[in-house]
């Protein structure tokens, strides 16, 4: 996959409850269902549910929130075709949802509908999720997998089904992995891509449509930042500030002119050299620049890009606002009749509540209501979920204007607010306090060179806590 403070004197009070306000810090999209991590540390999820992806029994699906495993706190969340993956603050691993391909480690092929720990190894950095495979990376960098294997998309050089966690190769240099529909792609700590899987449309890049068995390199260039994989194309950024495309092209989801003509090598997008963030959905992209304005491209016809465009649109921007923290598109699920994957959701630096649009058939959406397929919400409506008072997300200046980066980090995190800063404590995931420093400015940058790699948490003000992982 990514918030507003007050006024003065007479508003004191006003101050210290909008600081405690609780934001969102994740967000991603299932193929029908939608989850999403509170500052609070809380779980949340709404949609579709046969699978058990929700993480409850309870309902066939929701069209509002429910919470997730109460009883732990998350840091990190992560959604797949059918199927849920989580990080809890304790570093230890958990899935529910969709196990009949072992997707979700636990051992056994059992549907679980309630979060299930997947095993007793804590420490675990990022995961992702795919149709129905998970790829996950320890804090030591060494990257595991689990589940189907027909297309090779776990990497471990053979097509063999694993209902556990294996791991992939020996290297312990991986930074981070995103596992697409059948396939997978991943950086190395040195900037280099890899990719392996299925590839018989070009998503992996490799200039050929061959399956790759195992971690193969990319390229030979070393500034990849970002990567990100749809149903059957991907997406991925450099350092540079420029996004690449490679795959299937039928509805213009690369992001260049040519719709329909497919790519085996990846091909930058247009020319702009400012792009923040990028997420490949099932069949269509959207991205995010570093002046906070939002960018779609690809298919439309549930309005998943937030406009009313026809159903194939170029790169193009959505909306007029500049402050879009963090977006995530639908992941792709392929069925007899067709593609599965149709919404977005991400959330803004002044709101409290997550923005969604696109397909609701399921309740996805998370607004309280269902729309029949087909159709769907071409807008983004930003009050789905919302945390705060009446009127706290409308005034300017609050604690929630609060922006943490790069995330990951290796020697640096900078933070910007918009009210100074005068108080940033580092605490690791056992509770202990690493770094507590006292600064008077908007803009601070702290060096954690000298952190071990792992997750930690920054509470600012002694208020609004982020998370950030060290590499």
């Amino acid at each position: 996959m990514k918030k507003t403070l007050t006024l003065l004197a007479a508003i004191c009070t006003t101050i210290s409850s909008a600081s405690a306000q609780t934001t969102y810090t994740h967000v991603e999209c299932g193929t029908e269902f939608t989850i999403a991590v509170r500052s609070d540390s809380t779980l949340w999820a709404w949609g579709f549910n046969a699978n058990g992806q929700l993480g409850t029994t309870a309902v066939p699906s929701s069209d509002t929130p429910k919470q997730v495993l109460s009883t732990h706190k998350w840091i990190f969340a992560a959604t797949g075709a059918t199927h849920t993956m989580g990080i809890a603050a304790d570093s230890t691993l958990w899935g529910w949802g969709n196990n009949g391909n072992g997707q979700l480690g636990i051992g056994t092929y059992n549907f679980i509908t309630a979060a299930t720990q997947v095993s007793a190894t804590q420490h675990w950095r990022f995961v992702s999720a795919g149709e129905a495979h998970t790829m996950a990376i320890l804090n030591d960098g060494s990257l595991w997998g689990a589940g189907f294997n027909y297309y090779a998309q776990l990497g471990t050089g053979d097509t063999v089904q694993h209902n556990s966690f294996v791991r992939i190769g020996t290297d312990n240099d991986w930074k981070t992995v995103a596992a697409g529909g059948v396939f997978t792609l991943a950086i190395k700590n040195d900037g280099s891509l890899w990719g392996w899987g299925y590839n018989g449309d070009g998503e992996l890049g490799t200039g050929t449509t061959d399956t790759v068995l195992a971690p193969r390199r990319i390229g030979t260039a070393n500034d990849w930042a970002m990567v990100s994989g749809g149903f059957e194309f991907s997406l991925a950024m450099k350092s540079d500030g420029t996004i690449w495309s490679t795959g299937f092209n039928g509805n213009g989801q690369l992001g260049i002119p040519a719709t329909g003509f497919n790519d085996s090598v990846f091909t930058q997008i247009g020319s702009a050299t400012d792009w923040k963030s990028i997420a490949a959905g099932s069949s269509f992209g959207l991205g995010i620049k570093t002046n906070g304005t939002l960018w779609g491209w690809g298919y439309n016809a549930e309005g998943q890009l937030g406009t009313t465009s026809s159903s194939s649109v170029a790169v193009s921007q959505i909306g007029t606002e500049t402050d879009w923290q963090y977006i995530s598109a639908a992941d792709g699920l392929g069925t007899t009749s067709g593609v599965f994957g149709l919404h977005s959701a991400g959330f803004k630096t002044a709101a409290y509540g997550i923005c969604t649009a696109g397909a609701d058939y399921e309740g996805q959406l998370g607004n309280g209501t269902t729309i029949a397929a087909p159709g769907g919400q071409d807008f983004f409506d930003c009050s789905v979920a919302a945390v705060a008072p009446a009127g706290i997300a409308t005034v300017a200046g609050t604690s929630h204007d609060i922006t943490l980066y790069p995330n990951p980090a290796s020697t640096e995190i900078t933070i910007d607010a918009a009210q100074p800063i005068t108080d940033v404590a580092i605490s690791n995931t056992l509770g202990q306090t690493v770094l507590n420093q006292q600064y008077s400015s908007k803009t601070v940058s702290i060096n954690i060179a000298t952190l071990p790699v792992g997750v930690y948490f920054v509470k600012i003000n002694g208020a609004d806590t982020r998370r950030f992982v060290k590499e």
